[in-house]
């Protein structure tokens, strides 16, 4: 048995309403889907034997692997595929995350309540199973690896019915056999999963709030792998020879920005914004404070994705000019009050700038006061990250930049972002798809609605004894297939 350390107790397991970091990878665990995302960010088939794409990306067609059953006995075919999606969207299941089936046609029909069934769902047999979407789209097969297109299993549904979400029986790699309430639960290998990994008893996440609690139990080895690593710790660990090799860099796809009202002045000029984000030197405050832990964000997409940026861009230092913008220039830079870190980052910003004449004012909002003021748009500058819902450069140019976004907290609209990250979307030429998104990314530095400050990642600690552990990049993106404990 190998214990994990987890956080709070996860409200639910039922892929529909599993919308956190640690809900999301459980529900993963044990449910699988057509298609995952590995360690590495790539998407791969699992219940799939293979996909693929025509009509330059607006058709998708599966090969489900043959003879797959539920608990239940129930087969997972093709007919299942199509009540587990279609349920995700149907408006009596409310759920917050039907939106990753919203390119599959007659999706709105569904959402709307006028169909039960995607249309844009055709089955050609009992394992095969093709999606016609409405344009054609690469983020697709990227969105089909996360949690809600986990396949569900109509007759548990049924039964379980409300309570489904703490009594889930899938075919995923591991099933629940246990779940005590602020405790811990606990996972034994799905004999029905195809690649199950049987070298190990089970998992046990085990359910620590305090980051001291949690690594004073790791070091009586009562926990077995600490994910991630407390930053605040990391150093404590790294001083001993022993534990310094057992730490694992685990690279995340995220962006941490300064992100500036575009809707307010004097942030509405793009003159402005450059010249802040070139006086904010945020290299020199990353290299304090993180040093290792986050690498320079040279544009919005993070490195492994298609678009990112592949050598450092050119940087003039502040011209004549732009010094003369700053100058006497006064306004309130927002950051939430998560961890001390965040103070330090904003208090080196506002020193960097006074030497430049720009005075800031630092307003430290409780999370929950932070995100609902962010949302009506109530500041100048602040401090925030946008963290991959799937692997694909799409998750950072759509939300952040689109001009009718939801999660656009800048304000900023450009036509032309518009234009090329719906053209981005839909290009299944790896190489076009790169090139134009690295054009937006340049785009997006002369207007500089956000200033790109870093990309942070996270450590994971394992005891000696554990063996085939793979940090992943994303929360979905391991099962734990080669886990095991050294002999």
């Amino acid at each position: 048995m190998i214990s994990i350390r987890g956080r709070d107790n996860p409200p639910t397991l039922d892929p529909a309403y599993a919308t956190r970091t640690f809900d999301g990878h459980l529900a993963c665990l044990v449910h699988g889907g057509l298609l995952r995302c590995n360690p590495d960010g790539e998407i791969v088939p699992e219940l799939a034997r293979s996909w693929k794409t025509s009509e330059g990306g607006k058709k998708y067609a599966f090969e489900i692997q043959p003879g797959l059953r539920f608990p239940s006995g129930n087969p997972l075919d093709a007919t299942a595929v199509v009540e587990s999606w279609s349920r995700i969207c149907r408006p009596e299941t409310g759920s917050s995350v039907s939106w990753v089936f919203e390119d599959i046609v007659g999706y709105d029909r569904v959402i709307s309540g006028e169909l039960r069934n995607l249309p844009g769902l055709l089955i050609r047999s009992s394992t095969e199973l093709e999606a016609v979407l409405r344009a054609p789209s690469a983020t697709f097969p990227a969105r089909m690896s996360m949690p809600a297109a986990r396949i569900v299993d109509p007759m548990a549904i049924e039964q379980a019915g409300e309570d489904y979400g703490r009594h889930p029986k899938a075919l995923g790699a591991w099933k629940l056999v246990e779940w005590e309430d602020d405790s811990h639960l606990l996972f034994r290998p799905n004999p029905l999963y195809p690649e199950r990994n049987d070298s190990i008893e089970g998992l046990r996440f085990d359910l620590i709030a305090k980051d001291f609690s949690a690594s004073a139990r790791f070091e009586t080895g009562n926990v077995h792998i600490l994910n991630p690593l407390p930053s605040s710790q990391s150093d404590y660990w790294k001083e001993f020879p022993t534990w310094r090799k057992q730490i694992h860099p685990a690279p995340q796809l995220n962006l941490y920005y300064l992100g500036f009202g575009c809707h307010r002045k004097p942030f509405d000029n793009p003159k402005v914004r450059l010249a802040l984000a070139k006086a904010l030197d945020s290299e020199s405050v990353r290299e304090t404070l993180y040093g290792e832990r986050a690498i320079p964000a040279w544009g919005p997409i993070p490195p492994k994705l298609v678009g990112s940026e592949e050598k450092i861009p050119e940087s003039s230092p502040l011209s004549a000019s732009e010094e003369e913008i700053l100058q006497g220039l006064t306004f309130e830079m927002w950051f939430p009050d998560v961890d001390p870190t965040s103070a330090l980052v904003m208090e080196g910003f506002q020193a960097n700038l006074l030497k430049h004449g720009v005075r800031v004012r630092l307003r430290r909002v409780d999370r929950t006061a932070y995100s609902a003021w962010r949302r009506e748009g109530r500041f100048d500058a602040f401090l925030g990250n946008w963290w991959a819902d799937f692997p694909d450069p799409d998750n950072f140019i759509t939300p952040l930049f689109v001009s009718d976004s939801d999660s656009n907290m800048t304000r900023f609209k450009d036509p032309q972002v518009d234009n090329w990250a719906e053209e981005a979307r839909g290009l299944v030429n790896p190489e076009e798809r790169g090139a134009l998104y690295r054009k937006i990314g340049r785009l997006l530095r002369e207007q500089t609605p956000m200033v790109f400050l870093w990309h942070l990642n996270e450590e994971v600690l394992t005891q000696p004894w554990v063996i085939g552990y793979e940090p992943p990049t994303l929360y979905q993106g391991t099962l734990y297939l080669r886990l095991g404990i050294s002999k």
